[in-house]
């Protein structure tokens, strides 16, 4: 039975999160909500078996603070996503106007390669960058993430930044999808002139950007972090308009779900005017949605996600915004020089690293497991 069919499947894929260790080598050991846990260590990246007693097994990959993704021990469920925002990236394989005649993709931060497999199972060529081999290691060696160079495409162990900008081809895509969450948002890989080089030098005249941001799409009145944490986020989506013609953002959960909680947030951006309508993805007629009915399952989130858009919320920040904020590589200078700036910058970093932990411990318990990833 698929673990959204029970009452777990809420916890276990609403907000699919879990807590991991750090060891020296591979050994099993017991707790109160795990029949058992294996790991295993590739130097910074740790392979996680977790088998609860009330519900199905999943593998995770952890890589310092952030969980890089996940697969189900049960074979039978091998081919659904453990989160529900990797269940949403497949959508690209349905991305509105389509990814051409060569069905190409780019892919910026492999994980546990999920999402890259999934395209490659559906004809599409998916080129993946990754900045860590132990990442590439562990997927290819537990995830199943075919690492070799051929048709399905190419894995380059590169900073993706570096890659960006010094290209030595003239290949387009017709997606760019770019997730680098690293238990915090690398803002190096989010400025204007990396969007500049997506939109001018890697996407296809009508290709897409479909980015994964870990951040807030509420702000507060009275928690000054979590107010910089949305701000931060509204100055993504300015960005973002800066360099795209068409953005628009969408949550990974409902509206109503946590609401004043950080969640994983996608941004889909185009050059082309009206080329991102308000909902960019085509739910296709197949068989394989027959299940869409389980709530928070993998297929009822992809048919629903595109009615949790968050663009206006957003946009609310920079309505309130007083002062004009700078929005390229000139930014990351700004922060330097400009101390008010600087510090509100690490204050929403701050903020969201810690929403994230806390996210991990609130969902999978005891929250001493995951205490040790501040070491």
């Amino acid at each position: 039975m698929p673990p959204w069919n029970s009452g777990t499947g809420v916890i276990v894929l609403g907000l699919a999160i879990i807590y991991g260790w750090r060891c020296s080598n591979k050994r099993d050991v017991k707790d109160s909500n795990s029949t058992q846990v294996g790991r295993v260590i590739f130097e910074n990246v740790s392979v996680v078996k977790w088998v609860p007693t009330d519900g199905p097994g999943v593998i995770y990959m952890r890589a310092g603070n952030a969980i890089m993704g996940g697969r189900w021990i049960d074979e039978d469920l091998a081919s659904e996503p453990v989160f529900l925002n990797f269940a949403i990236q497949q959508m690209c394989l349905y991305v509105h106007g389509g990814l051409g005649a060569d069905r190409e993709v780019l892919q910026l931060g492999l994980g546990a390669g999920s999402a890259a497999t999934f395209l490659r199972e559906h004809d599409v060529r998916v080129d993946v960058v990754e900045l860590n081999p132990q990442v590439v290691q562990a997927a290819a060696e537990h995830f199943n993430y075919d690492r070799s160079e051929g048709s399905h495409g190419s894995t380059y162990i590169a900073d993706a930044r570096a890659f960006l900008q010094n290209r030595t081809t003239d290949h387009r895509y017709a997606v760019v999808l770019h997730d680098v969450f690293m238990g915090f948002n690398p803002w190096l890989l989010m400025s204007k002139d990396i969007f500049a080089s997506i939109r001018e030098r890697w996407l296809l005249p009508d290709g897409k950007l479909i980015m994964n941001f870990v951040g807030y799409h509420t702000s507060s009145r009275t928690n000054a972090a979590k107010a910089a944490a949305h701000r931060l986020t509204a100055r993504l989506l300015q960005m973002l308009r800066s360099e795209f013609a068409s953005v628009r953002c969408f949550r990974e959960i409902p509206l109503d779900m946590y609401p004043d909680k950080m969640a994983n947030l996608l941004f889909v951006a185009s050059t082309a005017e009206g080329s991102v309508p308000p909902k960019p993805f085509a739910v296709p007629a197949m068989p394989e949605f027959d299940s869409g009915e389980y709530y928070l399952s993998p297929q009822w989130t992809q048919i629903h996600f595109q009615e949790w858009e968050v663009t206006g919320s957003i946009e609310g920040a920079l309505a309130e915004e007083s002062r004009s904020v700078a929005v390229g590589s000139e930014e990351l200078e700004g922060l330097i020089t400009d101390h008010t700036l600087q510090d509100e910058f690490v204050l929403a970093q701050e903020e969201i690293a810690r929403g994230y932990r806390e996210m991990v411990s609130r969902i999978y318990p005891p929250a001493e497991a995951w205490a040790d990833a501040a070491d």
